[in-house]
């Protein structure tokens, strides 16, 4: 019999109104989670790692 294992999954960050969180897929690829409001947008890693340099990018321009 095939045994399943608990979600694993960690907050990475979060505020009043904002959370990010990660968890590990039966697959074992991690994904991370991004949940405004009522919306949860969700990344597997190489579509987090841009989504970061892209805002890494705005935070820059909006300091000119």
């Amino acid at each position: 019999m095939t045994e399943l294992s608990e979600p694993k999954y960690e907050v990475v960050a979060e505020t009043e109104n904002f959370i990010v969180w990660k968890g590990e897929e039966t697959d074992g690829e991690i994904s991370y989670h991004l949940e405004v409001g009522n919306a949860m947008l969700t990344f597997y890693t190489e579509e987090w790692i841009e989504m970061l340099t892209l805002m890494k990018e705005v935070i820059q321009q909006s300091g000119k």
